[in-house]
């Protein structure tokens, strides 16, 4: 691959992250340093790549909401990791009223176990991405009646008679308002 192409695809990459983080095509040329009509040009390029991973066309928009996803993912597991280093703390006090003035350091080391809320979010996308892409398993939906309150039963053998009754019925009248064909 060529320098201009690397740089290219390098440029798509930010237009692409920073397109699904919801930034304004304005800011992103500002950023990335081209213009309007390139970042335009770049986004066709980048939905089309799009669509090309995804099944069908409808999948434009899924796609889109995967790679949304991606991103966050992507930063929820560096802020876990972020949660889970250690933490320095050096804390300075002076001593003027002792028989050695002067100053004591104070290093503290915090040992942290991580964020739980972070493991949480990236929980929640992988639920997330798991509806989207449909690898859940159906949920089973018990038909009710109209009120939602009791299960449907179906109709009888005599209301489905007087359903088909009425149904004939609306049909002949329809027939006899029409014009008689000549």
């Amino acid at each position: 691959m060529t320098r201009q192409k690397e740089d290219i695809e390098n440029r798509r990459s930010e237009v692409a992250r920073q397109y699904l983080q919801g930034t304004y095509q304005c800011d992103i040329a500002v950023a990335v340093g081209v213009s309007v009509p390139t970042i335009e040009r770049d986004l066709r390029v980048i939905r089309d790549r799009w669509i090309k991973s995804a099944i069908r066309d409808f999948d434009q928009i899924r796609a889109e909401q995967l790679a949304k996803l991606d991103l966050i993912e992507s930063q929820l597991w560096e802020q876990w990791q972020r949660s889970c280093e250690t933490i320095i703390k050096t804390r300075k006090e002076k001593r003027e009223a002792t028989k050695f003035p002067g100053t004591n350091n104070t290093i503290e080391k915090i040992e942290q176990s991580g964020d739980p809320r972070y493991m949480m979010g990236i929980l929640n996308i992988i639920e997330r991405r798991c509806k989207l892409m449909g690898l859940d398993a159906p949920t089973k939906v018990a038909p009710t009646d109209p009120s939602g309150t009791k299960p449907y039963d179906g109709l009888t053998d005599n209301d489905a008679a007087q359903r088909i009754a009425a149904l004939l019925d609306q049909a002949r009248t329809r027939r006899d308002r029409a014009d008689p064909i000549e």
